[in-house]
């Protein structure tokens, strides 16, 4: 059953959401910015999701919501037959990284959901460390390595270690969630651009966060275990 509390906080989430992509087509309609660079700009902040989604407390609905948006998502996308939905946010990028983006955030809460912790350690490093790489790789590109999944740089790479550490550390500060260490964060961090560096072309926004998410709830687990 879902309380009023929780009805306000979706209808507070759907807002925010709007809100995002209403501004985000406004900046491109008035040549404020780049359609790419509106696309990472909705990519970094449609990450505070999740924090709507720490407070929610019925299982069905958390899930319900970001896997609603991978239907929404597709009808947005340049893939979409119905060109009324499209918007010109979602043309620049893999044409399906919205969609992917989506279905993450999905498998996240659908596994996570009574850790969401978790959710957090994982999809930040996507929204906050993948997305001011991208900024900053193609904004001030420096010591460019070319590898099979594009162009990576130097500077990009450090963003997405700085982008991700930060992001989870004051989450986690605000959020009174004291159980990680800074040590830990930045583990999460650097692994979560490895992952980026080898996920092939367009697959970051699933193999990032799922692979964090895999990695620290099960594999990390198992191995110490092992060695006990």
């Amino acid at each position: 059953m879902v309380n009023i509390s929780e009805s306000v906080l979706v209808a507070l989430l759907l807002l925010y959401i709007l809100s995002l992509i209403i501004l985000t087509e406004l900046l491109i309609k008035f040549k404020l910015t780049s359609e790419v660079n509106s696309r990472k700009l909705l990519h970094i902040l449609s990450g505070n999701v999740v924090f709507f989604l720490f407070y929610l407390k019925t299982y069905w609905l958390s899930v319900l919501i970001p896997a609603g948006f991978i239907v929404v998502n597709y009808l947005m996308s340049p893939n979409s037959n119905l060109s009324s939905f499209k918007l010109k946010t979602f043309n620049a990028g893999h044409s399906y990284g919205t969609v992917y983006y989506a279905i993450s955030l999905t498998i996240l809460v659908v596994f996570g959901f009574d850790n969401k912790e978790l959710i957090l350690l994982s999809f930040l490093p996507l929204s906050y460390g993948d997305g001011l790489a991208a900024l900053i790789g193609m904004k001030y590109p420096f010591k460019e390595i070319t590898l099979y999944n594009g162009k990576k740089s130097l500077n990009g790479s450090l963003a997405f270690i700085l982008g991700s550490f930060f992001s989870l550390f004051f989450s986690f500060q605000v959020l009174n969630i004291l159980s990680y260490s800074v040590i830990y964060l930045l583990f999460i961090s650097i692994f979560g651009l490895v992952l980026e560096l080898i996920s092939p072309r367009g697959t970051d926004n699933l193999v990032v966060p799922i692979g964090i998410f895999v990695t620290i709830s099960w594999l990390l687990p198992f191995l110490i275990s092992s060695f006990h």
